[in-house]
This record gives structure tokens, sequence and C-alpha cells, in this order.
């Protein structure tokens, strides 16, 4: 059976994720503390001794410069990188440039508790904005046209954003009640096939399912 294997990365912290506000489109650099984490990325990378076959990050400069920091004196350094707005972080409309406090204000359906999978995944905040089904279509509909074929069989490494893992977490265990964290600088390593199912292989420790709270 054919397969692809993908790590996801998701981008070092910025300003805004420090003070809490939704990103989403907004091209936002990294900040410091954003290139030490990067910079940690190395040491994992590092023990991936075959060269990823391509590497592909969202054209957010967050994103760029953590696949490129991370990258660095590792066997994958000389791979190009190829830049495309199909991982972009999930499109937020009004929400985005606010911090969750402000949302939770003026926003009932902010910290709702989802009972149903479905009705979770087609959440948007308005109908401009984009839900987790679009998300996860729009990069399987990546993966299928743009990757799969041209790597079938390798590993190649996204650079892309906590919505973009996020999605695939959800739509492969979703739980009333429970949120995915994915931390600056954590990844996911999965396999797709020619199919397009998914199976998580591996991920970072700090990536987790908790119990939602209010904040």
């Amino acid at each position: 059976m054919e397969m692809l294997d993908v790590y996801l990365i998701r981008h070092g912290q910025t300003n805004w994720n420090l003070e809490r506000k939704l990103q989403g489109h907004n091209d936002i650099p990294l900040n410091e503390l954003g290139e030490m984490q990067a910079q940690e990325l190395c040491e994992t990378f590092r023990k991936v001794t075959k060269p990823f076959s391509a590497v592909y990050c969202s054209d957010m400069l967050r994103a760029r410069k953590t696949v490129e920091i991370a990258l660095k004196d590792t066997p994958h350094q000389h791979i190009p990188i190829l830049e495309t707005e199909l991982l972009r972080e999930k499109f937020m409309s009004h929400w985005e440039g606010k911090s969750f406090e402000e949302i939770r204000e003026i926003e009932e359906d902010f910290h709702h508790t989802w009972n149903s999978k479905d009705e979770f995944l087609s959440f948007k905040c308005d109908p401009k904005a984009e839900c987790h089904t679009e998300v996860y279509a729009r990069l399987m509909n990546f993966v299928q046209n743009q990757v799969f074929h041209k790597n079938v069989g390798e590993t190649v490494l996204f650079s892309t954003h906590a919505g973009v893992i996020g999605t695939i977490l959800y739509h492969l265990d979703f739980k009333a009640g429970y949120d995915w964290h994915v931390p600056n600088c954590t990844w996911i390593k999965v396999r797709i096939s020619k199919e397009g199912n998914v199976k998580i292989l591996d991920k970072h420790h700090k990536v987790r399912q908790e119990l939602r709270k209010d904040e």
C-alpha cells in the first residue's frame, strides 16, 4: 500500500501568542523565545538521519522562520523550503487580533462544550471564517494533489500552525469536553495513505488532550 509520512510542526512563540491573541492569517513574526524554541527543535531533526524528500511551510513569517532555524545544522538544512498558503492557520475572521478574554466577553459560543463531533468540526464564528472541516479538507487536498505523488514512500515536513495540526487530532480523536493542546514548536508525525486515511505515528510529549477548563 502506498504511504506518505509527514512531520507537522507548529511555529515558535510570537508576541500575540504571549498576549493570548488569535493570529489566524495575521503575519506575526517570532519573538526571541520563539526563535529559541525553534533552535531546540534542531535536536529532534538531527535524529531523523534520512533527509526529508521535501519541506513545505505556511507562507506566514512565523512558520518560515521556525523551519529555517529548526533545520539548521541537520541532515535537512539544504532542502529547499516551499511556501504555500494551503498550510496557513485556520481563518477566524473577526476573532483575529482579539484575546481569548475579549472574545469570551462578546461570544457566548467561544467556550461552548460541544457534545457532537460534527457540530464541533463545522462551527464557524461567522460565515466568512473557516471551520475545522474546511481546514482539514484544505490540508488533505494539498497532500493528495501536490505532495503525495511526488513523495510516495518518503517522509516530508510541514511547518504550520496549531489550528492545522489540531484539526487532524480532532478528526481522529474527538471527546466532548476535552481540548487538544499543541504548544509552540511541538509536532506530530502521521502516515497518510493514497486513499487519504491518516494514522498518528508519534507526537511530541507536550501535545496532549485535556479536560476543558473555564479560564
